[in-house]
């Protein structure tokens, strides 16, 4: 259960995980025996995608390409081309063409696959920041408030980190040969789910960097359409976010945009955060619940609505009650 645990925190945290896992990828030894386990797991894996050869396998494949030891660079090298080939072969298949535009290099121009997703998804303010990444690179202030603005106006911020343990979670279910040495015990379903999402958390998703950096001038305050972009942009990730770390991020746009109701927000935030972790923590002891947390995760695609759900079904309220202070204890745990 413990690993299962681990599991759960990373698709709270996709961003963070991803770092942590290529920090300990790095570190282990070339030597160490489970590592070799690892990768000969991981080559199995690999061998299996590519045999299908459609744009989605072949993605999927470089996707579980770690570059890491003595041939790194080489592994980097190969894993482009992958994802760059599939890109070229697949236009209109947006998940594809996402994974080919975080492994592009960067540079001061929009790379292909990210001029393909803003035609594929105009509408998905993530799609946006390679926009305003490159606009970053270049120095481009204009052009990074512009960048803002056109995300702030979106309908919608969805990540592809649902969308890749998706990808994971169907390709486990249709190998269950190749489950992984040492995955967790129990149903297959659930050992499947477990190891999508932790191959889904291994990998890098999009850089906020330059988003916290453009919303935070060496002026004070912020220049007025820069901080009505910001505030666009936060507002953005807030309330349409599909995961936990994206809507964490529009909490801290806000708060550097100096929002007027910053301190309801953060205080709501805190309080939904801190419900779900006890819940979901509580779910994976409960074979029924975690029956339904998968289901959620299956349904919904969509994290926030997964902790919706799990509050919703432990008659938990959404928003904290006008006695709840940052801090306390959550609800959930005083019904224990």
């Amino acid at each position: 259960m413990d690993t299962l645990k681990r599991i759960w925190v990373a698709s709270i945290a996709g961003l963070c995980m991803a770092a942590a896992s290529a920090a300990l990828a790095k570190d282990r030894s070339p030597d160490d025996k489970a590592t070799a386990l690892a990768r000969q797991h991981d080559a199995r894996v690999i061998d299996s995608l590519l045999a299908e050869a459609t744009p989605h396998s072949m993605a999927l494949a470089a996707t579980a390409m770690m570059p890491v030891g003595e041939d790194a660079d080489e592994i980097a090298q190969r894993r482009r081309e992958l994802l760059e080939k599939a890109a070229r072969m697949a236009p209109n298949e947006a998940w594809v063409q996402w994974m080919a535009a975080l492994d592009a290099a960067p540079t001061d121009v929009v790379p292909e696959p990210a001029l393909a997703l803003q035609r594929l998804q105009p509408d998905n303010g993530a799609v946006w920041l390679f926009q305003l990444q490159a606009a970053s690179r270049a120095n481009d202030s204009r052009g990074v408030t512009k960048a803002l603005a056109r995300l702030g106006a979106a309908g919608h911020f969805e990540s592809p980190f649902m969308a890749t343990a998706l990808a994971w979670l169907e390709f486990y279910r249709s190998h269950p040969q190749l489950q992984p040495p040492g995955s967790v015990a129990g149903s297959p379903a659930s050992a499947a789910l477990t190891m999508a999402v932790a191959r889904a958390a291994a990998l890098a998703m999009p850089n906020y960097g330059s988003l916290m950096v453009a919303c935070k001038s060496p002026e004070s305050p912020l220049a007025a359409d820069r901080r009505e972009a910001c505030l666009a942009a936060g507002r953005l990730m807030l309330n349409e976010s599909n995961t936990l770390d994206s809507m964490q991020i529009g909490v801290a746009l806000l708060r550097r945009a100096a929002a007027r109701d910053i301190d309801e927000i953060t205080r709501n935030a805190e309080y939904f955060t801190l419900e779900y972790a006890v819940l979901a923590s509580s779910a994976l002891e409960d074979p029924v619940e975690f029956a339904r947390y998968q289901a959620d995760w299956l349904q919904t695609r969509n994290e926030i609505q997964i902790a919706r759900n799990l509050l919703a079904r432990a008659g938990i309220p959404l928003l904290p009650p006008v006695d709840w202070k940052p801090g306390e204890m959550s609800l959930s745990s005083r019904q224990d």
